[in-house]
Formats: C-alpha cells, structure tokens, sequence
C-alpha cells in the first residue's frame, strides 16, 4: 500500500504519475526486441502501441488475421529492419476512473467496483480518464482522476507540450483553446468508436463444447452479472453469502448434459450447497466440510445460454464469505 509520497519516491524519472494512470509515468514504457540473426541492434525513438504488436507478429510469421476486420495497429517490422519511419499518428491511452491512489489500499478485489461487470450504456465520455499524444502535444481527460490531486467531479483538460515540458506540469488548454478542442474531438470519436463495437466493455462469452471438447473451464472472474454483494477480483469472486449469484454468459457448441462442479483457490466454503440454473430446471451443486464436490447435473442447449450459480446455505458463512472461487468445471456425459 503506497502513499502518494512512497509513488513518487518509486518513480525515479521525473515523469508525473505511475502505474494505472495517463500520465507519461503510466504510459510511457521502453520496448525491447529481440531478433537474433535478423534484427540489427538498433534503437528506434518513434513512439508505439501495444495494439502493435498483433500485426507485427502476423507479418513475421507470414500469417494473416482472418475475418476481414480492420486492425488498429500497424506492423513494426519496417522499424525493426531499418527501413523508414512510418508517419506519426495519434496514440490514445484509457485509464480506469477507479484507479485512485492515496486513500484507499489496493487488494487483490481491487478497489471498490474496480472489477465489477460494467453497464457499457451508462459509461459518460466526460467521466473517463482518456489521452491521446499526437505528435509533440498531449491532451488528457481527467488525468486528476487518477493522480489524486485537485477536483475529480468536473470535467478536466490538461493539454502539455511534451517536447517542451516533459514532466507535464504546465497546462497549455487554455493558451491553445483550437489545439486543445480538436485534440479532443479527436479523443471522443475515438471513445465513441470504441463504444460502437458490440463487444466493448462486454463480458466475455465462454465457449462450450468447442470442437466437441466434453470438458470447458469457466475462468469464475469473468461473470456477465453479480449479486448478493459479491466481489469480482482479477482471479476469483469471493464474498459469498445466501443469495449471492454470479452469472456467466456461455456460447454451447455441443449441447447435451453436462455435470457442473467447482474450483476455489485455497480453502474452500466447507459444507455449502448451490443452486446451478442454465435455462432449464435448476439442480443443486454441493460441498461437504473438506470441500469435495457432487457435482450439478444440467441440459445445456445448442447456443447462447446464461448459466447462474447461487449460494443456497452454508454451514460457516464466515469460511463462504472468504472463499475464492477461481474456475466453473462444465463435464459433458
């Protein structure tokens, strides 16, 4: 847990903010490749994305995406083999609005909300903490969002020359009012294009019985829908009690019945019993006190299916409230 003190004292170059935010301290980032027997060393000073990386990879390996949509990066290859320098284009950078350092401590179900599915149609441009680096300029959207400083209720817009200012400390948005305005535009038609995909900020659909497979393992930190006050972390949802249910967005491609059994990640609840509903007649998953399973037994139909997993009873509500579950065991019989 670092104090915003501890940060700065933790990030030696200058540069303003850290890790989760979009200042160039959580931004910026040295990348290291390495060709041996193709590549020269070289160094490359042309700023680049991790959106990158997938069309780079494909023109090494002489592979191609499939789908025919359009990718938002572009191949490296050039830079790395010393061709010339691509033009410049804007660089857009996202940060999660929660990302707060100083008065709360980061956990492992990070901070409150952090990881909670999200209401994609509830999420307000003027919100978000976005920048976008075009050339020597930078303009960022609520950068005080994440750095713990100054207001967070009012839309904030800091535009910096980071040729000229590279510690971003002086705000140029109002010296440069056009600059700063169609930097902006820019940002939104890039949020608004994100939002236009069917799948952004969408929970992710689980495949099941892909390619015949009988078994399919649902990452348990990835539900479409929680309730009953539990927490979603990065790996597990943990915090369950009587009534708390967790949904999961599945995709079957084999249907026919399949046994629906638990993993946690360290203890389990004990002697716990859950309701398992895919659509159908609902069945009952339960553990005794060591944490063996018997397993639910449910139809799953061919296509979208929302799978839901309720605590029943628990005979420690403690041991439940602190029990990880990590993964959802679908067997096909």
């Amino acid at each position: 847990t670092l104090t915003e003190e501890e940060h700065r004292i933790r990030y030696v170059s200058g540069m303003r903010g850290h890790k989760g935010d979009i200042w160039e301290n959580g931004v910026r980032s040295p990348l290291f490749v390495r060709g041996s027997g193709r590549f020269a060393p070289r160094v490359v000073e042309g700023p680049t994305q991790v959106t990158d990386l997938f069309p780079t990879i494909l023109e090494l390996t002489g592979a191609t995406a499939g789908g025919g949509r359009p990718l938002d990066g572009r191949s490296l290859v050039p830079s790395l083999e010393g061709g010339s320098e691509p033009p410049p284009r804007p660089i857009h950078h996202y940060a999660h609005p929660g990302w707060i350092s100083g008065e709360r401590p980061w956990t492992p179900e990070g901070l409150p909300g952090e990881y909670a599915p999200v209401d994609k149609e509830a999420l307000d441009f003027d919100g978000q903490a976005l920048a976008v680096s075009a050339g020597r300029h930078k303009l960022l959207l609520n950068p005080l969002a994440s750095d713990h400083e100054g207001e967070r209720d009012a839309p904030h817009v800091v535009l910096v020359d980071l040729e000229e200012d590279p510690g971003e400390r002086t705000n140029l948005a109002t010296r440069h009012p056009e600059k700063a305005a169609a930097l902006l535009e820019d940002l939104r038609a890039w949020w608004e294009g994100i939002l236009a995909e069917e799948a952004s900020f969408r929970p992710p659909v689980h495949p099941v019985g892909r390619e015949g497979r009988d078994e399919t393992s649902l990452k348990a930190c990835a539900p479409a829908r929680v309730e009953g006050g539990l927490v979603n972390s990065f790996r597990y949802v943990t915090g369950w009690k009587r009534g708390g249910r967790a949904e999961y967005r599945l995709l079957v491609e084999t249907p026919g019945e399949y046994a629906v059994s638990t993993a946690f990640l360290g203890e389990s609840p004990g002697e716990a019993a859950f309701e398992v509903d895919a659509g159908g007649a609902p069945a009952r998953l339960t553990l005794d006190a060591q944490g063996r399973t018997a397993p639910a037994r449910v139809a799953l139909p061919s296509g979208a299916v929302t799978l839901g997993l309720t605590l029943e009873s628990a005979a420690d509500p403690e041991a439940a409230s602190a029990a990880r579950l990590q993964s959802i065991v679908l067997r096909r019989h």
